[in-house]
């Protein structure tokens, strides 16, 4: 897990009289430009109306592009989803991958197969109550 002190996380917005809104945003093909947007999207340190991303995806893949983009990594990498979820993390999906090294910009057909595991865990997290929505 990556651990950052509170300042460096980004804060959600108070949502009046309710809890924050969790935004489920699944990772993409792990070969194209999905996980450097996730990363830039992790960057934000205040969202819209109380709400806050979960990004669904594989942690390895996100790590190294972080690297390409230069930005840091600071949220915390979860196995499953807490109860209640408090701010921005990742929901690390490591088996969707399989172990498979990915090499960006290359067709792959487990990145496609991965991608549809991302949305499929990202619509039972919104049918469980644990994420408003999804992107």
């Amino acid at each position: 897990m990556v651990s950052s002190t509170p300042s460096d996380q980004a804060q959600p917005s108070a949502v009046p009289n309710g809890p924050a809104i969790v935004i489920a945003v699944t990772m993409g093909d792990a070969a194209g430009i999905g996980p450097e947007l996730c990363i830039r999207l992790l960057q934000e340190k205040t969202w819209p109306e109380g709400s806050f991303p979960l990004v669904i995806g594989d942690y390895r893949v996100l790590e190294r592009a972080a690297k390409a983009v230069g930005l840091p990594l600071q949220v915390p990498r979860l196995k499953e989803i807490p109860d209640p979820l408090v701010g921005p993390a990742i929901l690390d999906l490591p088996q969707a991958l399989s172990g498979l090294d990915v090499t960006p910009g290359r067709h792959q057909a487990p990145c496609g197969a991965a991608a549809a595991r991302y949305i499929e865990t990202a619509v039972q997290a919104c049918r469980n109550g644990h994420c408003a929505g999804l992107v």
